[in-house]
């Protein structure tokens, strides 16, 4: 509570601070989305859902820290839920702060509408939350908060954004139509004291053909929500192991057939990469790898496999976790 209320009080005057630029639920011209409004922060989330949004694009192409292809589709399946984070919450809660003083730092009008998303009018899976709009600029309004610093941005108004913001951003301008050209994105740097509490504001412009190969990876990506079929993956985030579990292993322990098969020749081919990954000490190599052969193991519903004198195996421990080992 006393966090809580020391963002209230530091941001007290910013959201009562003159005639400079409003927050209006007044919606701008959108030629190629429409607008869909949730009655409850709930409904909001089961829209997103059953649909791909701007959060996701970044993990879809492989450019997130925390997410990736595979999370988003057990996720989709309703097979996994990702964990919030505090991080997120505290981003949540102070998303209308920065937004307000995004609004006076500029002196504009920025349409604001929480619980909703623009579905795209081409692709109706394709969904983007905006943060704001705004109309006499054609300009997107993307808020994002970061407790540890600079880290992943460069110079404030530069286009210097992490890769899986870029994604989000441009993939926002391409659900939204031509003619929105620009994003800034109104970034909250480290723990709100007054030093340092204003954002930073990035500009980026729109790539059309950018937009385009993440629109063809998000439809690639969603053909396979409609086969349910996993998409391998191509990562060694531990979150991605943690779905890839949920997959192929949380409550298929009656499925799963006790046996060890032959790898095929693209599985052979992984377990030939991890040994000379452990042979080299690559383990950022090896982990990708390792989740590699959960997905090949998850996919022919197997105990392991087995290429020449190496067997993996996936089973549970006396403790019942899954545990991925080799033997000779």
């Amino acid at each position: 509570m006393k966090f809580r209320a020391a963002i209230f009080i530091f941001f007290l005057p910013l959201l009562h601070c003159g005639p400079c630029g409003s927050v209006t639920g007044e919606q701008p011209r959108v030629s190629t989305a429409e607008l869909v409004s949730h009655s409850s922060p709930q409904e909001w989330l089961d829209g997103r859902a059953s649909g791909i949004g701007g959060s996701d694009i970044g993990a879809i192409m492989g450019h997130s820290p925390w997410a990736s292809a595979v999370t988003v589709w057990a996720e989709k399946m309703n097979l996994y839920a990702k964990e919030v984070t505090p991080a997120m919450e505290r981003g949540k809660f102070l998303e209308p702060c920065v937004l307000d003083a995004y609004k006076e730092k500029r002196c504009l009008d920025v349409f604001y509408h929480p619980d909703s998303f623009f579905q795209s009018t081409r692709h109706p899976v394709f969904r983007s939350s905006v943060d704001g709009l705004v109309e006499s600029e054609k300009t997107v309004v993307e808020i994002k908060t970061s407790r540890h610093g600079r880290k992943y941005w460069g110079r404030p108004g530069t286009d210097d954004v992490p890769d899986y913001v870029r994604d989000q951003v441009q993939w926002a301008m391409g659900v939204l139509g031509p003619e929105w050209k620009t994003v800034e994105i109104a970034v909250l740097f480290g723990e709100v004291e007054p030093e340092i509490c204003l954002p930073e504001i990035y500009r980026i412009r729109r790539d059309d053909e950018y937009i385009a190969e993440i629109q063809k990876a998000a439809l690639d990506f969603w053909r396979n929500v409609e086969a349910k079929k996993c998409p391998e993956p191509r990562d060694g985030l531990k979150e991605t192991r943690k779905a890839l579990t949920a997959v192929y292993r949380l409550g298929h322990e009656g499925e799963i057939k006790d046996q060890i098969v032959e790898a095929d020749d693209l599985a052979r081919q992984t377990i030939e990469q991890l040994e000379e990954a452990i042979r080299g000490g690559d383990n950022k190599r090896k982990e990708v790898l390792r989740n590699k052969i959960r997905y090949f193991i998850g996919e022919r519903g197997t105990k392991g496999i087995r290429a020449g004198n190496i067997v993996y195996t996936w089973t549970q421990d006396r403790n019942d976790v899954w545990m991925l080992l080799r033997k000779r």
